[in-house]
């Protein structure tokens, strides 16, 4: 989930996998609440998943949903998100054994 702390307008976001879990056209994204859609072909690069036109208030958000994935192996892995192509914010993904 990423929450804004600046109003965002006609933004482009974008999610950059890194090879940790591949995204899917039958995945979801959401903006503040506006209901679920399929993320679609035309967003996905590869491990990129890239956003146009993205409206949001200060502390408004925006979510994608991937669903169905199988995690990778236990360890730490980086996924980086970028607004309008400023530095990338790093998450980690810490998966464990089961």
């Amino acid at each position: 989930m990423l929450i804004a702390n600046e109003k965002l307008t006609n933004a482009t976001i974008t999610i950059d996998l890194n090879g940790v879990i591949p995204p899917s056209v039958t995945d979801y994204f959401q903006i503040n609440g506006t209901g679920w859609l399929n993320i679609g072909a035309d967003k996905i690069d590869g491990d990129v998943i890239t956003f146009t036109g993205i409206n949001l208030d200060e502390e408004q958000w925006f979510m994608v949903q991937l669903d169905n994935k199988t995690m990778p192996a236990a360890g730490n892995y980086t996924i980086l998100i970028s607004v309008d192509s400023g530095p990338n914010q790093v998450m980690t993904l810490i998966t464990t054994a089961n």
